[in-house]
């Protein structure tokens, strides 16, 4: 097959889209396209080898596999084992357990159906895997070990004009089955092979069924030209790969079937280098973004000289581990045995289990610090620990969709909003049934309060979406129903997004007070993790390092409802000083005030309320 320039260049437009968009969305909001992009080529590309074969009669699917995993292997093995060694340094055994079973996935392509079992793609808490995007490699591996043997089998037995309709037919039940899923099943929409496959089978249509254009560069230009439009009208709350992917994969079908048009676009130098060393970038920018989420580096030169980094060590990778990478023409058992790839997924596979197995405890950190370790293990899990999961929240009285909405028996208070809210329950009950007072809870994990779905940025069509509908329903109904004396709402960020205002006025009883609860620090990392290598000692109570937007959120807030009918409590300015540095134990015994990043402890909960919201509420009761 000779090289075609456009195609590199697809590759350099769809790398930079997706290294854009996780850098910074608000740049190329529909920039995850990019994958889509990538499919589409895929199947372009294998189709074009596995029918030369079939007609030539030459076609061997072992030479075949070995050839796509010396493809993507040893780049792919060498990331796992530089963040294995590097996380051995650096990360908690929390985390570098987590890093361990993610590697083992990736090394034998299963990553998409972990990440899919665990949550969604835009889920919070996402950024943190510093192995998330290999999911689209598996896909690709998947994809790998079933077309060549189902393009065999329907040799065997069909025509080539059969064989032809027949991934026709199969495009279009896939792009059917796609559209199906994603309204019903959108996290196994994203993630799975099964809604995927139209996009490669697309590309291969793209090589079947060869139309000759008077004018290739038109042709071309309208591609480019729906690739480009799809990174900027299609966003994250787009059911995905809906209907809507079509833009990007009809773009590049069009671009595959000009025939190597001769845009600008694509074959410019630097479109050209970009689309050499594209799966190199794509691997390697991810991991410097999880570090910048992390750190919360946000200004636009951490961002343009990150950018430039993925870039350096996407070249790195490509010269010493795809540059010259041997085709295998012969398939002999001396060479499948020696076959090094296989060995690297081996080495990465076998590492990584023994990671995770081990709890991640073998590493450095754990090794050197080991009181610091214990101390950050007694907050793993912590949820999910029975003495804790029996005291964060009260009986359920509704439990679709797996949703946490949590009530008391009483009335009178009413505490209203997404986990945030649900850690503060524990200290609201206890402060309550001290004083012989009424409250009542509705939480559910990720919804912010609103009339319906409100501010809520979910997909249409998710469980969490009708968890989040039915949750602040249910509360709005129960509010209208009941005598309450107070309403309370409290959410983990983005209050100055969210109108209060409406829910007050759509509510409409005059005899509520309402009262805002601002947010609770939120530490960059968690904060178990902060006290246990800097802060041990128990007369360290402060400590700095708290999300940099929660300070102008807050003041913005106090501003903007001073005077106003809805109170403000700002927890902020009770817990934090001057320079940005606040209370992170809430006694003489280490217990830490928030057991992650920003949801309040028990010990928390307790001193929270006791300490800073009855005060302000009591007189209201």
């Amino acid at each position: 097959m000779r090289f075609r320039e456009d195609i590199n260049g697809l590759r350099a437009l769809a790398v930079m889209a997706v290294v854009l968009f996780h850098f910074n969305s608000e740049w190329l909001p529909g920039g995850f396209s990019g994958v889509d992009v990538f499919f589409v080529v895929s199947g372009f590309l294998m189709t074009t080898i596995i029918f030369k074969g079939l007609n030539n009669n030459s076609f061997s699917v072992i030479r075949f596999y070995m050839n796509r995993a010396n493809r993507i292997i040893p780049p792919l093995a060498a990331l796992c084992i530089t963040l294995l060694v590097l996380g051995w340094f650096f990360l908690t055994p929390a985390d570098y357990r987590n890093l361990g079973i993610n590697a083992a996935a990736s090394s034998i392509f299963i990553s998409n159906v972990i990440y899919w079992l665990e949550s969604g793609y835009f889920a919070p808490g996402i950024d943190n895997n510093l192995l998330l995007h290999t999911w689209s490699l598996s896909v690709e591996w998947q994809f790998y070990l079933i077309y060549p043997i189902l393009l065999i089998i329907a040799n065997k037995f069909l025509s080539t004009d059969n064989i032809k309709r027949l991934l026709v037919l199969i495009t279009l039940v896939g792009f059917s089955y796609s559209i199906y899923s994603s309204l019903y099943s959108p996290d196994s929409s994203y993630y799975l092979l099964t809604s995927r496959f139209w996009e490669m089978s697309i590309g291969g249509l793209a090589y079947l069924y060869p139309i000759c254009f008077k004018n290739k560069k038109t042709v071309e230009s309208i591609g480019l030209s729906l690739v480009i439009l799809s990174f900027f009208i299609v966003s994250k709350s787009d059911l995905w790969p809906g209907y809507m992917s079509l833009i990007p994969v009809m773009g590049t079908y069009l671009v595959l079937i000009s025939n190597g048009g001769k845009s600008f676009i694509t074959t410019n130098r630097l479109s050209l280098f970009i689309g050499k060393i594209s799966f190199s970038i794509y691997l390697w920018h991810w991991p410097i973004h999880v570090f910048l989420y992390k750190k919360e580096y946000e200004n636009i030169y951490i961002t343009v000289f990150s950018i430039l980094a993925s870039i350096i060590l996407g070249y790195i990778s490509y010269y010493f581990f795809e540059k010259t990478r041997p085709q295998f023409n012969r398939i002999t058992v001396f060479n499948v045995i020696r076959f090094k790839p296989l060995l690297l997924s081996m080495l990465v596979f076998i590492s990584s289990v023994t990671i995770y197995k081990y709890n991640g405890m073998l590493n450095y950190v754990y090794l050197v610090t080991p009181q610091a370790s214990s101390y950050i293990n007694k907050y793993k899990d912590y949820i999910n620990r029975n003495d804790v999961k029996l005291k964060y929240g009260s009986q359920y009285i509704e439990d679709r969709y797996s949703n946490r909405i949590t009530t008391t028996l009483n009335e009178g208070v009413f505490l209203w909003g997404d986990s945030h809210a649900e850690a503060l329950v524990y200290g609201f009950e206890n402060i309550f049934r001290e004083h012989g007072l009424k409250f009542q809870a509705v939480t559910s994990s990720g919804c912010i309060a609103g009339i319906g779905i409100g501010r809520n940025d979910i997909k249409q069509g998710t469980k969490r979406y009708y968890r989040c509908k039915e949750s602040n329903e249910y509360s709005l109904s129960f509010i209208q129903r009941k005598k309450l004396s107070i309403v309370i709402f409290v959410q983990a960020r983005e209050h100055d997004l969210n109108d209060f205002n409406l829910i007050r006025k759509t509510i409409a009883d005059n005899n509520i007070k309402y009262i805002i609860i601002g947010p609770v620090p939120q530490w960059r990392g968690t904060l178990p993790s902060r006290i246990a290598y800097s802060s041990l000692s128990k007369s360290d109570v402060y400590i700095d390092g708290i999300r940099p937007w929660l300070m102008p959120l807050d003041e913005k807030m106090q501003e903007k409802y001073n005077g106003s009918e809805i109170s403000y409590i700002s927890l902020l300015t009770s817990l934090c000083t001057d320079d940005n540095t606040c209370l992170a134990k809430v006694d003489d015994k280490n217990s830490a005030l928030v057991w992650d990043y920003g949801h309040l402890s028990l010990e928390g909960s307790d001193y929270i309320v006791k300490h800073i919201i009855f005060p302000e509420i009591k007189f209201l009761l």
